[in-house]
């Protein structure tokens, strides 16, 4: 059940955003989702990470051995869930749905690399920034790749700051009223990203940003934020409250909905579904567990013999990237049934 109070607020000062509606996601007691198939995608002898999955089930990630250190790992393809360790690159961390892929190379230091899938083609950049370290969180279509980059300040790393690269040019972007600190979780293919900084979010396009804190009067930070291609903004914020709980967020045409799972000290919305499911993790104590919020109906998600899931990603055919205390796994759904029944 969706339940909509209309409200015109403005915030003061150089962040002002307008805000003209708001929801709130409620549902009955959560019902458990069923029938998906789990595959593990961990890899013997290290640790594994997987970090994005297009809309074919191909997988990106990091493996890097045991004992090996931050220089260390081998950026890896999953195809049909079997993995492929990718030669000369450090890591890969985002994918398109086209099938490219961005990430680190060995000695990358103010570099980074796409790695075509279909071709097996490595091409390496030198973003015009000078900003070092630089770690993509996610590439569109056009190759446009967002990143994290660490900034210098007296010859010392300082802080985070947001990259805008294409090809080798590259932005650094600063909204209104930075000071230190921003990071950019994600592109569309309309070119739009979306990030946070200071204790807001914000979206950026064209020379443009946009800041916003969602209108949660207890809101305190905001972050991480991502959008999808059809420039839906969503993600997670921090409330007053003690220990600075986590609520999930969407914001599509100035209307906010909030996302909060029944009975958890906290929630996060990490990926949002063609078919309009909501997917994330919330938190209990410490310890977090993998939900898909679909038609209002909140679903718990359990993978078997895994702990702290977190579902970091989903695509068009309904199949969910899974963070878990036994490394990562992929959750496909088939389509001739509901894994939600």
């Amino acid at each position: 059940m969706t339940s909509c109070t209309n409200i015109v607020s403005l915030r003061r000062g150089p962040l002002a955003i307008a805000w003209v509606g708001v929801c709130v996601l409620s549902a009955a007691e959560p019902a458990s989702a069923a029938h998906y198939k789990f595959t593990s995608l961990n890899i013997a002898g290290g640790t594994t990470v997987a970090s994005a999955l297009d809309d074919d089930d191909r997988v990106v990630g990091t493996f890097t051995p045991t004992g090996g250190g931050r220089t260390q790992g081998q950026g890896v393809v999953w195809l049909n869930t079997v993995p492929s360790l990718i030669p000369n690159t450090l890591s890969l961390t985002a994918l398109s749905d086209n099938g490219v892929a961005a990430g680190m190379g060995p000695a990358s230091l103010y570099k980074y690399i796409t790695y075509d899938l279909k071709k097996g083609k490595i091409k390496i950049y030198k973003d015009g920034t000078d900003v070092r370290m630089i770690a993509p969180t996610g590439i569109n279509k056009s190759g446009t790749v967002v990143a994290l980059g660490e900034a210098r300040d007296g010859g010392s790393p300082n802080y985070n700051q947001a990259l805008y690269l294409q090809g080798d040019t590259g932005l650094v972007l600063e909204p209104p009223g930075f000071t230190v600190g921003a990071s950019l979780n994600g592109i569309n293919d309309a070119g739009v990203v979306a990030g946070w900084y200071n204790t807001s979010c914000f979206t950026y396009q064209g020379g443009t940003y946009t800041t916003f804190l969602p209108s949660d009067p207890d809101a305190a930070f905001c972050g991480p934020a991502f959008i999808n291609n059809t420039g839906v903004i969503y993600g997670s914020y921090e409330t007053h409250d003690v220990g600075y709980a986590y609520h999930g967020f969407l914001l599509e045409s100035g209307t906010y909905s909030f996302v909060n799972y029944p009975g958890a000290d906290g929630t996060l919305v990490t990926g949002l579904g063609q078919n309009g499911e909501v997917v994330g993790y919330y938190l209990v104590g410490t310890t977090s567990y993998a939900f898909l919020l679909i038609g209002g109906n909140y679903y718990a998600l359990t993978v078997p013999g895994a702990s702290d899931a977190q579902i970091i990603g989903i695509n068009s055919l309904g199949s969910l990237l899974i963070s878990t205390s036994n490394g990562p796994y992929l959750a496909q759904c088939p389509r001739q049934e509901t894994c939600t029944q």
